[in-house]
């Protein structure tokens, strides 16, 4: 990278200074493009354009501009176009400062003015490292945004042709996209999401393809296919569909034949849930079903220390005592089966437990079912080993505690069968000191203990009912 500091004149700068509208903006004999493709169009507010030629006026230091050599030899702002802006129009009469316009003033004032000294760095580099070092000195004045800069990178025919479509209030994109994008055209963020969606997040690369066709009709078409797709398939607009990452939706679900009127009546269903934080994660989990866009209300602290104390500080799934700071409050019936997060469907699990959950199949209001030598042995999922014991007394002589000969654990893990299924497996082990007569003999999920050994669960025969 190439970095050389120069000092040129207002004199200098507002020299051949033209302002083509859609054309563009350049000065500095024409060497300079002042709104290049990619700039924001004018966004200083009387306030700040005033304080430009008041400092100026004064004499006092303007902020360092930044400006890339391109391989022509001429130039292009980077950083300071509002700065540069604000000084040639004044200049050219076009407002005035403090009830003064420039025609106004006396010939010394004027020259005063027409010979202030701006700071400028010129740069020269590849277009990475014109690109980081972007992101570097853009601290000053209105900030260009991510998009800008790629924008100042990767110019060329397509990103002019681009800001036709996404660039301008009011313009195309605008007027198809407002009630599901968020963000502003003028700062780049319509075009910046538009070319996010049909990169699949590979914005850079996606420019640097396209950095020199004449047309961006491909992005434009892609864009109304998806605000198309929106529009058909969630058919009530709400203010909490802006800014859904709708397009990368699209590209997972699109083809896909999916019920409008079935979604719309999921969406009521779950705007009316207390439990959904997200509404606007609403439309994500319809289609993908993962609960995380919907940021679930979690219990209490104080529902958490109630059910805690409950349980006498004990993990309702491995019967361990923890201390709270160590468990995790969790529901029951997980809300996917319609559980609320209220007291009466809270237990605490130690992190370990809660982590390897799943409400798939871990409910213990919904108990699986495993082979024990060829009778239905109830698995009662989610509760303590003494409880899941209770549950197959009758498989074991109706006692209602595990007598002390037996060492009963119920963990979590992958029983997994032909068909691939999962589930629990609860182990009943013989203590080997124990008489032989007094040594069950089952097992779940096939095999059977022999000789006094412990039992082990041949997992590859387990399945659920």
């Amino acid at each position: 990278m190439k970095i050389e500091r120069k000092e040129i004149t207002v004199c200098d700068l507002v020299n051949g200074y033209s302002d083509d509208g859609e054309g563009g903006v350049v000065g500095y004999d024409g060497k300079l493009d002042i709104r290049p493709p990619y700039q924001r169009e004018f966004v200083y507010k009387d306030k700040q354009r005033d304080a430009v030629i008041d400092t100026v006026t004064k004499h006092y230091p303007l902020n360092i501009m930044y400006w890339a050599v391109r391989g022509d030899g001429t130039y292009e702002v980077i950083d300071g176009q509002q700065r540069t802006i604000s000084i040639a129009q004044y200049v050219e009469g076009d407002f005035s400062f403090n009830e003064m316009y420039f025609h106004n003033l006396s010939k010394e004032r004027k020259q005063q003015i027409l010979y202030y000294e701006l700071t400028v760095y010129l740069c020269e580099g590849t277009d990475d490292e014109k690109l980081a070092w972007f992101r570097i000195v853009n601290i000053a004045g209105e900030q260009l945004t991510d998009q800008e800069l790629r924008n100042a990178v990767y110019a060329g025919s397509w990103v002019s042709d681009a800001k036709r479509y996404f660039s301008k209030s009011g313009g195309p994109a605008y007027g198809r996209g407002r009630d599901y994008l968020k963000g502003s055209p003028i700062r780049q963020d319509y075009l910046e999401t538009a070319i996010k969606w049909i990169s699949h997040d590979d914005i850079e690369d996606y420019m640097a393809i396209h950095q020199h066709e004449k047309s961006a009709i491909d992005l434009w078409e892609y864009y109304e296919e998806v605000i198309d797709w929106v529009e058909a398939k969630f058919k009530v607009k709400r203010g909490f569909m802006k800014g859904v990452d709708w397009g990368s939706l699209y590209n997972a679900y699109g083809k896909k034949k999916l019920s409008p009127s079935k979604i719309e009546a999921e969406t009521s269903k779950l705007i009316a849930d207390d439990d959904v934080i997200s509404k606007s994660g609403i439309y994500p989990y319809i289609l993908t079903r993962d609960e995380k866009y919907l940021n679930l209300r979690k219990f209490s602290d104080s529902i958490k220390q109630k059910v805690y104390e409950y349980q006498s500080g004990k993990c309702k799934e491995c019967d361990r005592k923890f201390d709270i700071k160590d468990m995790e409050a969790d529901h029951i019936d997980p809300w996917s089966k319609g559980g609320k997060t209220v007291e009466d469907n809270c237990q605490v699990l130690c992190k370990k437990c809660n982590r390897r959950k799943s409400s798939k199949w871990l409910t213990r209001r919904r108990p699986r079912k495993f082979e024990e030598q060829g009778e239905s042995v109830k698995n009662v999922a989610g509760s303590s080993p003494s409880e899941i014991w209770r549950a197959i007394t009758s498989n074991l002589g109706g006692r209602e505690e595990p007598p002390p000969t037996i060492i009963c654990r119920c963990f979590v893990g992958r029983a997994i069968g032909r068909r691939g299924e999962q589930g629990f497996i609860l182990i009943a082990r013989a203590n080997r000191d124990a008489p032989k007569e007094e040594r069950p003999r089952f097992c779940i999920g096939g095999g059977s203990p022999r000789g006094g050994r412990s039992s082990t669960p041949t997992t590859s025969r387990a399945r659920q009912s």
